[in-house]
């Protein structure tokens, strides 16, 4: 997991967000362009995750409980092992 909770603990309601948000999510890796290195891959999660809310948001109403915030040593470790998508 690269995000977690500015406040407060990972609820089981932000958990059926996350499952509803999905889908939003890897539509939203196709479509929004990155560049190389760490700080274009940044970027590019930040405006992934900002359109797929948007859609999201104005399919359902359903909204984010608090705001998303970048967990920087677990998107390093992914980034310099895994990869993102």
């Amino acid at each position: 997991m690269v995000a977690s909770q500015q406040e407060g603990p990972f609820t089981l309601r932000d958990l059926i967000y996350e499952m509803k948000l999905a889908p939003f999510v890897r539509s939203a890796w196709q479509s929004v362009d990155g560049a190389p290195g760490i700080p274009g891959r940044l970027m590019q999660m930040m405006r992934v995750y900002a359109k797929a809310e948007a859609d999201f948001e104005a399919m359902t109403g359903e909204t984010r409980r608090v705001p998303r915030k970048i967990n920087l040593p677990s998107f390093m470790d992914i980034y310099t092992t895994v990869g993102l998508p």
